[in-house]
């Protein structure tokens, strides 16, 4: 190939990298501009659930509120309900598409439910409670201050772990997988049909683990 031809050719691929960079840069200004968030405040709970789709982030705040983006001048339904003394959580979407969406709370949790949804703790609280089923997602973040963790998880769930703070764990694994990603003073684990942890430098391990079942400390 002539020497004339691969310059052009070059010069003609870094125009189009360049105008399709350009065209995705644009669209996702256009996107940001046609999005607002709609908040709502809600009444004290104890438990929350997020069903099957549901994608949401938790912290701790001065008040409890859900916080949902919505295009604007578009009709939208709030993605909750409370049930008890539970706030269930549901998928959100418009437009057929599914949207990220955020919960604050002003006091502590007792249980956080990951029923097939995905959940990201942020909360600000000693300790917390982990039901984690369903092919459910459950993520503590590493800002979050919790120290001690029970965590029951089940039916193909996985739960990263993440927390600076955290110290202390206790775990029920069946059949799913939960990954810790910081050094932890204590653990206990009982690991049951193929399930699968993997911690990070841990001082003491107290784990029942069956056959099918393996964890990993590196």
């Amino acid at each position: 190939m002539k020497t004339s031809k691969i310059i052009l050719i070059s010069f003609l691929s870094v125009v189009s990298l360049f105008l399709l960079s350009f065209l995705i840069t644009v669209d996702g200004k256009k996107y940001e501009k046609n999005i607002e968030n709609a908040e709502e405040a809600f009444a004290q709970i104890k438990v929350i659930k997020a069903c099957q789709g549901a994608d949401v982030t938790v912290s701790t705040d001065k008040e409890n509120q859900i916080s949902v983006p919505h295009y604007k001048d578009s009709t939208y339904k709030m993605p909750y309900e409370i049930i008890g003394d539970t706030l269930v959580l549901k998928p959100y979407k418009q437009n057929e598409r599914s949207f990220h969406y955020t919960v604050s709370v002003n006091a502590p949790v007792k249980a956080f439910i990951a029923d097939g949804g995905t959940i990201t703790s942020n909360v600000m609280q000693d300790s917390i409670t982990i039901i984690n089923k369903n092919k459910g997602q459950f993520y503590i973040h590493r800002d979050c201050s919790i120290s001690y963790a029970l965590l029951l998880s089940q039916d193909k769930s996985r739960t990263v772990i993440s927390s600076n703070g955290i110290n202390k764990i206790e775990m029920q694994v069946n059949n799913s997988n939960v990954s810790i990603n910081k050094p932890i003073q204590k653990v206990k684990l009982e690991a049951t049909n193929n399930a699968r942890v993997t911690m990070q430098r841990v001082k003491s391990i107290n784990a029942t683990c069956d056959e099918s079942s393996e964890y990993k400390v590196y």
